[in-house]
């Protein structure tokens, strides 16, 4: 997979109906809504005309994905062994023949089964719509948002790249993500400087995307305490900061400010 007008053929070997796609609950409880949506989509394709192709292009639009993020998902669901790659060949197109390679979507129903028989867990009982990152590519759920665990015997999962339970973490990452904004938005405008998304100044260093940094020190191992504090020494530093700096703070990221201590150790003005 080397370019975006390569095409993918994929092949449903699930012997799912031809008008709709039935996905395994162990998709849905097992995937990130990245991966899980490349999924239901090669699904979808395949189930409706046995075999199919289609650029790369076409199935990111179709996911709402970059062709990067794409190839990532495709990745994934190959490690997981939940499509099966084929190989290429040549099919014919408007514009002359082309190599495409091909998928074929293992049957998952027997494992997904077993799966939850071993776990007393009925996948009727589990919602559809999941509370998972919308960040991580590879972090998934062990428990689903909003449901008690006595409740609905809802089983831990033991998948390796599950390290996190990703409904909690979302939560925490629009805490903490609204506290920032709290502080962010009074800034707009703020001593007539360039402003950057969230309406602080743009400067050399300035973070991106602050939910990728929340990401980053939640990986870490870093409190939602810690990073609440942070946020507030971090948005004082921007107000009281002499306007004679230039707002030099910004050249530190707020990730190197946390990991200073709320401070400037390293600090310079060049």
């Amino acid at each position: 997979m080397t370019n975006t007008n390569q095409s993918v053929e994929i092949e449903d070997g699930s012997n799912d109906k031809k008008y709709f796609t039935i996905i395994p609950n162990y998709i849905l409880n097992h995937s990130t809504p990245y991966d899980r949506d490349v999924y239901i989509q090669m699904k979808r394709i395949a189930g409706e005309h046995g075999t199919c192709w289609t650029s790369q292009k076409t199935l990111a639009k179709q996911c709402g994905v970059s062709i990067n993020r794409l190839k990532k998902s495709l990745s994934y669901l190959l490690d997981n062994k939940w499509i099966k790659y084929m190989g290429t060949k040549k099919v014919g197109t408007k514009g002359g023949g082309q190599e495409v390679n091909e998928y074929k979507i293992v049957d998952l129903w027997k494992m997904n089964g077993e799966f939850y028989e071993i776990k007393g867990v009925s996948p009727d009982d589990i919602p559809a719509k999941q509370g998972v990152s919308l960040i991580e590519p590879r972090e998934c759920h062990k428990k689903i948002r909003g449901v008690s665990l006595d409740d609905n015997k809802e089983e831990p999962i033991n998948n390796k790249p599950i390290k996190e339970e990703a409904g909690d973490k979302e939560n925490l990452i629009k805490e903490v993500v609204e506290k920032w904004n709290s502080y962010a938005k009074p800034l707009e405008g703020y001593r007539n400087k360039t402003l950057n998304k969230f309406g602080l100044p743009k400067c050399k260093g300035i973070t991106a995307d602050i939910r990728v940094v929340f990401y980053r020190l939640m990986k870490e191992k870093r409190t939602k305490e810690a990073m609440l504090e942070s946020i507030k020494n971090y948005m004082n530093e921007v107000i009281n900061r002499s306007p004679d700096n230039d707002y030099a703070i910004h050249r530190f990221s707020f990730y190197e400010f946390f990991n200073q201590d709320n401070g400037f150790v390293k600090f310079s003005n060049k």
